[in-house]
Order: structure tokens, then C-alpha cells, then sequence
């Protein structure tokens, strides 16, 4: 598979709050994401065009020195990618935005992602939808 995350690559710290292996759990879950609709696409090429936009929450509480202590409890991010995709049958090169969510950092995590086909950063990124769905995983406290 050709892969080009370069641009990833200085927010793989924030990343990791999705996986301990961040970029190849990543190009795991967008294959996935497309074999729900064709179950023997193959992920053949995954293209970051732009640096990562995120949105993240936390909550401080104090430790028993009444020490605050702050922690993530949410994470989004939103990156505009290029990727192949190819089945038996077909063959197609997608352009958009991908955002991907994860809720529950604190306790146990879930994990939600879009593809947003020709979007944008403007319309999916930190002041767009990001914001929303970051909020709209089901189960979170």
C-alpha cells in the first residue's frame, strides 16, 4: 500500500489517544469503514493532504495531594486525504474529509468515523461539523 502521513506525523502524540499504534490503526479503520458497503475492498493508497485540525476536551479533578491533574475525555480530528480503494469489480480514487472521533478516553473509548466525499476543512474541520460530532458519539458521558 502507498501511504503518504507526513503530515500526521507531528501530532502522532494526539493521535495516540485513538490507538497505541495511531497510523495503522488508522488506514485499518478506513478500510473497514468502505467494507461495510463492499466487503472485499482493499485500502491501496492513503494521501494526507493537509496538516491535522482537532478538537479535543479535558476535565481536571485533584489527586489526593490536591494536585489538579487534567486529562483528555474527547479527541477529534479532521484531516482532507485522497485514498484508493479497489474491489473484484471496481476501482475508485475518493478526494474529502475524514474525521474521526473518540469519546469516553476516560473510561472505555468509542470510536466513530466519517467520510465526508469532496468536503471541505471549512465545512468538516474545528469550526464545522467536527464540532458536532465530537459531541454526537452515543454513550459518552
Amino acid at each position: 500500500m502507498k501511504t503518504e502521513l507526513s503530515r500526521l506525523e507531528d501530532n502522532e502524540h494526539l493521535f495516540e489517544l485513538f490507538h497505541l499504534k495511531p497510523f495503522d490503526f488508522l488506514l485499518e479503520e478506513v478500510e473497514s469503514l468502505f467494507k461495510t458497503q463492499v466487503p472485499d475492498t482493499k485500502l491501496k493508497t492513503f494521501i494526507v493532504s493537509s496538516t491535522p485540525q482537532w478538537v479535543t476536551t479535558e476535565q481536571t479533578e485533584k489527586s489526593d495531594s490536591e494536585e489538579e491533574k487534567g486529562y483528555y475525555t474527547r479527541a477529534g480530528v479532521a484531516i482532507e486525504c485522497e485514498f484508493t480503494l479497489e474491489s473484484k469489480t471496481n476501482t475508485a480514487t475518493l478526494k474529502g474529509i475524514l474525521t474521526w472521533v473518540v469519546v469516553n478516553l476516560n473510561t472505555k473509548p468509542i470510536r466513530q468515523m466519517w467520510f465526508d466525499k469532496d468536503g471541505t476543512l471549512e465545512e468538516f474541520g474545528e469550526e464545522g461539523e467536527l464540532k458536532k460530532r465530537i459531541y454526537s458519539v452515543n454513550n459518552f458521558t
